[in-house]
């Protein structure tokens, strides 16, 4: 601001009057600042130089430079990593939904399920039992293990089976990337000691505010309802919280920034060395071992919330150097060389204590990757939850361990065709669980189809003439009486054989040979 007065002539003298305002102005008011406004305004200085609040109350006793910048005011609260109930912890994976959402969610998983059962029940690659009831409850196991999987759970053979599933992905697609969005920040929020994560949360809960005084009025106009316990400055501010006048504070980010660095924990440690409190304990001055001032008091104060207000910032001038020095103001704001001044002023400030996060900086620079980590208690209801699912299962293996039974069949929902086991010799023993293999199950109808008199299949009319031929062919080589199994076809014409596909193998072709040799050795 001085290269703006060196424009005038003559040159502009300053002279400084260190004593800051009067005691007559200070007898007025609580604020200093406020003090100095008035000074100005009744004549005893010609202008205040300092990062002046503009409030309407000190606009009415003075005039203003055009502001050169503003001070945003956030909510602060305290900051400590909380203990969690075991419900809570349990409670953190479902948290990214709301009971609602979480019940549409459920809905959607049972009629896709529903869906699932009507489109592609028949497909016997993934239904092998037939029976009404056992499709349902695999339905809906594909439904609920397609959802936590991140993708279908099932093969649908069939077109509406698989136009279903696309349906299935997309909600699976959305719902889950927006889970994850959610819960990545809900395990990485760590708790606070008040709980608080607003100012107008502060106000629900009726807990008392610390703000400057001078700035009641624009934040009463903001919470009508709340609480309020004055300081007459800002640096007042982090003492009355720590002497328990107040839960939380509203404060300047200017004054955050001069918090974290450790100038008000000295301030108020100086307040003790000079008689003005008699002991740490009432200034709640933090001195280490030995006997300075800590820098790291205030770490645990963090923002909550987003911004609150914004108040715009200025010098207080006489009337008759408004238009001169506004003049030179916004000179000075245009060449840039304001934000050059704040920039070197910001390197004579000592640097923050604090990581911004609640702890120190010198805790944050010994391994500065770990506030990032997500603690242990972040994944442990998952983790819980999990081991609960899985445990469930050990149980029921268990069960068909001790039972020498599948739990189908212990259900009674199952036939003996449905699962085939080792030939051992034995049937169901218990403390024994035989192996199932997966190769005896019945093959897919529909992939196996064989054509009928109907012309039905899934093969053209002339390659089911053609597979028929054949089927009688070989049926007449081997000499026995074959029939076709496992097709879901019209019954062939009577007295016709047909080999079935499943046997038509190694074994099959090699008769024939012989035995088409032989034949025809005789018979030539």
């Amino acid at each position: 601001m001085e290269d703006g007065f060196l424009r005038f002539s003559p040159a502009v003298s300053i002279v400084l009057d260190e004593s800051w305002a009067s005691e007559t102005s200070r007898d007025k008011f609580s604020s200093s600042w406020t003090a100095c406004v008035l000074d100005v305004a009744v004549g005893n200085a010609d202008m205040c130089i300092g990062d002046f609040w503009i409030t309407p109350q000190r606009m009415n006793l003075a005039n203003f430079l055009t502001p050169f910048g503003n001070d945003n005011f956030y909510f602060v609260a305290p900051f400590a990593v909380s203990d969690e109930t075991l419900g809570a912890t349990l409670q953190k994976p479902f948290l990214p939904f709301t009971d609602g959402l979480w019940g549409v969610t459920f809905c959607f998983l049972i009629f896709s399920a529903f869906v699932m059962m009507v489109t592609d029940g028949h497909n016997m690659d993934d239904y092998e039992n037939q029976n009404m009831v056992s499709k349902l409850f695999k339905s809906l196991y594909y439904s609920f293990a397609g959802y936590v999987g991140g993708g279908s759970a099932n093969s649908p053979a069939s077109v509406p089976g698989r136009l279903a599933t696309v349906g299935f992905g997309f909600f699976v697609l959305i719902t889950l990337a927006s889970y994850t969005a959610n819960l990545a920040t809900i395990l990485v929020t760590r708790g606070s000691a008040t709980g608080l994560t607003s100012a107008q949360d502060a106000v629900d809960k009726g807990v008392t505010i610390c703000i400057p005084g001078v700035v009641e009025a624009q934040l009463r106009s903001l919470f009508p309802s709340a609480v309020f316990e004055l300081s007459t400055s800002t640096s007042g501010l982090p003492r009355l919280l720590w002497q328990g006048k107040c839960g939380a504070i509203i404060m300047g980010e200017s004054g955050i920034t001069n918090m974290h660095t450790g100038i008000y924990n000295e301030g108020d440690c100086g307040k003790v060395d000079d008689g003005t409190y008699s002991s740490d304990e009432e200034a709640s001055c933090q001195r280490d071992g030995a006997g300075n001032p800590t820098s790291d008091r205030d770490c645990g104060l963090v923002k909550a919330g987003g911004l609150i207000m914004t108040v715009p910032l200025s010098v207080p001038v006489r009337n008759e150097l408004v238009q001169s020095l506004s003049w030179a103001m916004r000179k000075t704001l245009s060449d840039g060389k304001v934000d050059t001044y704040k920039a070197t002023f910001a390197q004579t400030l000592p640097p923050s204590a604090c990581s911004g996060d609640g702890q120190s900086l010198q805790d944050a620079l010994e391994n500065p990757l770990e506030s990032l980590r997500l603690p242990v208690t972040a994944m442990l209801g998952t983790t819980l939850i999990s081991i609960g699912v899985m445990f469930l299962a050990l149980l029921l293996s268990m069960a068909e361990i001790y039972t020498g039974k599948t739990i189908q069949q212990i259900l009674g929902c199952s036939k003996e065709a449905d699962i085939a086991f080792a030939d051992d010799g034995q049937g169901a023993v218990k403390g024994t669980r035989r192996a199932l293999i997966p190769s005896a199950r019945a093959p897919s109808r529909r992939n196996l189809a064989v054509p009928g008199e109907d012309g039905g299949g899934v093969m053209g009319k002339q390659d089911r003439q053609r597979l028929a031929e054949m089927h009688r062919m070989l049926a007449r080589l081997c000499g026995e009486e074959v029939k076709v199994e496992d097709f879901d076809v019209v019954e062939p014409k009577r007295g016709t054989k047909v080999m079935p596909l499943s046997t038509a193998g190694s074994n099959g072709i090699s008769n024939g040979e012989s035995n088409g040799e032989s034949n025809g050795e005789s018979n030539g």
